[in-house]
């Protein structure tokens, strides 16, 4: 094999926040839903941020500002409305509220300037937060990817349901709640227990055919499925076959699927780790045992592990993923297949090098 040149490629990052009350107020939209925070709830606590200086963040977070200023902040909002949010916000801990007798809004000074009585709105309470807030964030924002995931193979299971053959009439009922699933918020464990459900379904159906088109005894099936399960044993010994090179680093596979790695236990160490990990997370997109064995058998034990994690990286942009292995079976099987330039093509090309398919990618 020849030498690969190495090439970095540089991702733009999203600019750095320093405004430390705009990073607070990205940290409770990012952790809105847990908080339970509404538009207006971020529209009032925006408005409370843009008196506070940006240069005295470390001191007193004191808001003195009227109801009816903050209204105008507020682009005119209803003063009821105003009044539920402020008490929302109080509520949550993210704001205190510091009431005068005469419940008006003010800081008096001494003759030096410095505050000796202050009543308003705390917002000391949400710097102390920030941190906290954002790793709720970072946690939601892992949980919606796995959902939408997860969705992705529900509405592939649905789809493969509806279109079989001599489908009993009651299963439709099953089809109508999968659907009303993915129009709403649910839980995962839902989501799961419907596709567990209509992967039994097809399985059983897919078993049936095979009976009714071979004629196999209930021994000729388990002797296929032993020979199956020692199939994918063999997949995973394979990979690591000192004779054959690894078109790519494993450290490049593994960055370049990020999202993928998500659904890890522990991050692959080795290659036969990573194909260990694509045989698991191979049924989640619609590729069964028969399709992951031609794969192996045309693409190879790297080419195959690799299309799998790619394919999974690239949901749900390529919503039949099934079908997309099969036409890439079929066009290795045809002339050789560019590996690297297919993991790059499935794992996004802002990652590497464009229209350079011989390049090492690290």
């Amino acid at each position: 094999m020849h030498h690969l040149s190495t090439r970095r490629v540089q991702v733009p990052a999203r600019p750095a926040i320093t405004d430390p009350r705009w990073r607070a107020l990205d940290a409770v939209v990012a952790a809105r839903t847990s908080l339970g925070l509404r538009d207006r709830d971020i529209a009032v606590l925006r408005a409370l941020l843009s008196f506070l200086p940006a240069n005295r963040w470390a001191g007193p977070l004191m808001v003195y500002a009227s109801n009816a200023v903050l209204r105008d902040r507020c682009d005119g909002m209803d003063e009821r409305t105003l009044r539920r949010r402020l008490a929302h916000l109080c509520d949550l801990g993210l704001i205190a509220r510091r009431s005068s007798p005469n419940r008006k809004r003010f800081v008096l000074r001494d003759a030096d300037g410095d505050p000796v009585l202050t009543y308003g709105f705390d917002l000391a309470a949400l710097r102390d937060r920030i941190d906290t807030l954002e790793a709720a964030g970072r946690q939601h924002a892992a949980a919606q990817h796995a959902l939408r995931l997860r969705k992705a193979v529900l509405r592939d299971r649905l789809y493969r349901l509806a279109t079989c053959d001599a489908l009993p009439p009651d299963l439709s009922v099953l089809i109508t709640e999968g659907r009303k699933l993915l129009r709403r918020n649910c839980e995962l464990s839902e989501v799961d227990t419907a596709i567990a459900t209509a992967q039994r379904i097809l399985d059983a159906q897919a078993d049936s055919e095979t009976i009714s088109a071979y004629g196999l005894t209930v021994s000729d099936r388990q002797t296929d499925r032993h020979i199956q399960s020692s199939d994918q044993d063999s997949m995973t010994e394979s990979v690591d076959e000192p004779a054959i090179m690894p078109p790519l680093a494993l450290h490049t596979c593994l960055n370049a699927a990020d999202e993928t790695m998500r659904y890890a236990e522990n991050r692959p160490q080795s290659w036969s780790d990573l194909a260990r990990l694509a045989e698991t997370l191979a049924p989640a997109i619609g590729v069964g045992g028969v399709l992951l064995r031609r794969a192996r058998d045309t693409l190879g034990p790297f080419g195959s592990t690799l299309a799998v994690i790619g394919l999974v990286q690239a949901y749900p942009r390529i919503r039949e993923p099934q079908r997309y292995l099969a036409a890439l079976i079929t066009r290795a099987s045809q002339a050789p297949l560019d590996i690297p330039r297919m993991f790059r093509s499935l794992t996004g090309w802002a990652r590497f090098p464009a229209g350079n398919p011989g390049s090492a990618l690290t």
